[in-house]
């Protein structure tokens, strides 16, 4: 298969130069000045090398609608000779450091050890402390041959963006334990970063929900909060630290996000029909009357299996939807249903490793709760109940900020898993 580099010619096609050096910036999350310098210097630049034809089309694609000229060229590594001839010293290949993944990289430069990713999670290339020793190994070998500014290995020359699509890659099921455990080594980085991250998220949605709103407010709220944390897991990805402030960060995306929220409330208000269907128009009114439903119930306690079972066919594919459309509404710029229908065909496509994630999860929550009830019991036993309920409300606060983090941060690493293919 031809692989295709995309290369940037430094002019720019907009007639509004300012919003295409913003745009550039937002979709490369560069800034503005490195944007400019990349669009509008009229130096040529080569920002994605070696991929295919499908990604190199969507790469020209989405620049071009930014404003930005851009043309694909044939990869020099597809004619690039396998063995050069030792008796050829200028056809010497050049040494270039490979883009390794992220748990690849040395500790000491992390600072923490790294987790252990899927092999497509592949960190951003490094930027070098400096250039002298390039300059000195071209001086030290007069027969190396010199690299055309097009294709030269330059970090400021790339633009730090995945390759997000659409199209959802059949995984194997052992990474429906990957995602769990890239998730716990991310969220060891920054424990009590994501500890406070994740109290003040469910603080927020805890005062979002009083507002009298039918459910309307929080539903269409959540989406901006998940491309939150989700651009700040990626961020964390290419080295940037976890901050509470990246949890707005989705509210800053004009790619309507709102609408993820109204397919999800307009899709919840049609899994009440099944129950309307059997019960009738009445039940609706029975909402929030735990007596007046149980007697609804055991009047047709068929009727309600029924619905419930239809209720769970339809409305599974529709909470995921809703969990993971905000990564492709923000990272692959698709519109809000699109992104919804993506997500769902990915789910269907991936459902043995989610159904390993799923019950892999489940027995981490029940060992992790009996190991609490464990010490509370124990401190209960020595303590007045005052002290030993204050205990386990602070234990039970800690484990769901911890298990409420690590499902955040695998929420990212699914979708990644399936979306990305750069």
């Amino acid at each position: 298969m031809e692989k295709f580099d995309v290369v940037l010619t430094g002019n720019v096609i907009s007639e509004d130069i300012d919003e295409a050096v913003r745009r550039m910036a937002e979709f490369g999350r560069i800034s503005e000045e490195k944007a400019r310098d990349l669009i509008a210097s009229g130096r040529i630049t080569t920002i994605k090398k070696a991929v295919d034809e499908n990604v190199a089309a969507r790469y020209r694609d989405k620049l071009t609608a930014i404003g930005v000229e851009v043309v694909l060229r044939q990869s020099l590594a597809e004619s690039a000779p396998a063995a050069p001839s030792p008796a050829s010293p200028s056809l010497a290949k050049r040494d270039t450091p490979p883009v390794t993944p992220l748990n690849a990289r040395p500790r000491e430069e992390q600072g923490r050890q790294q987790p252990d990713l899927p092999s497509n999670f592949v960190a951003p290339p490094r930027r070098r402390k400096s250039r002298k020793k390039d300059g000195a190994e071209a001086a030290a070998n007069p027969y190396q041959a010199p690299q055309s500014e097009i294709y030269q290995e330059s970090d400021e020359n790339i633009v730090r963006t995945g390759g997000w699509g659409t199209e959802a890659q059949k995984l194997p099921a052992s990474h429906g334990w990957l995602w769990i455990k890239g998730a716990i080594g991310l969220f060891w980085e920054y424990y009590w970063s994501w500890m406070f991250f994740t109290f003040v998220w469910g603080l927020i949605l805890g005062l979002i929900s009083l507002i009298p709103s039918g459910n309307i407010i929080p539903t269409i709220l959540m989406p901006f909060f998940m491309a939150g944390i989700m651009l700040t897991v990626d961020g964390q990805l290419n080295g940037e630290a976890v901050k509470v402030k990246g949890l707005f960060s989705g509210f800053k995306q004009q790619n309507g996000l709102w609408k993820i929220g109204l397919i999800y409330f307009a899709g919840s208000l049609i899994l009440l029909l099944p129950f309307i269907a059997f019960f009738g128009v009445g039940i609706l009114g029975s909402i929030g009357d735990e007596a007046a439903l149980q007697r609804y119930f055991e009047s047709n306690f068929l009727g309600l299996i029924l619905a419930l079972l239809i209720a769970a066919l339809f409305g599974i594919p529709l909470v995921a939807g809703y969990i993971f459309a905000p990564a492709l509404v923000v990272f692959a710029e698709e519109g809000a249903f699109a992104s919804y229908k993506a997500v769902i065909k990915g789910i269907i496509k991936n459902w043995l490793p989610f159904l390993v994630n799923g019950f892999i999860l489940l027995g981490i929550f029940m060992i992790v709760m009996i190991v609490g009830g464990v010490v509370v019991f124990f401190f209960s036993t020595q303590r007045s109940g005052v002290f030993a309920f204050s205990l386990f409300a602070v234990i039970i606060m800690f484990l769901c900020s911890a298990f409420g983090s690590i499902m955040n941060i695998m929420t990212y690493m699914c979708c990644r898993d399936m979306f990305y293919e750069g």
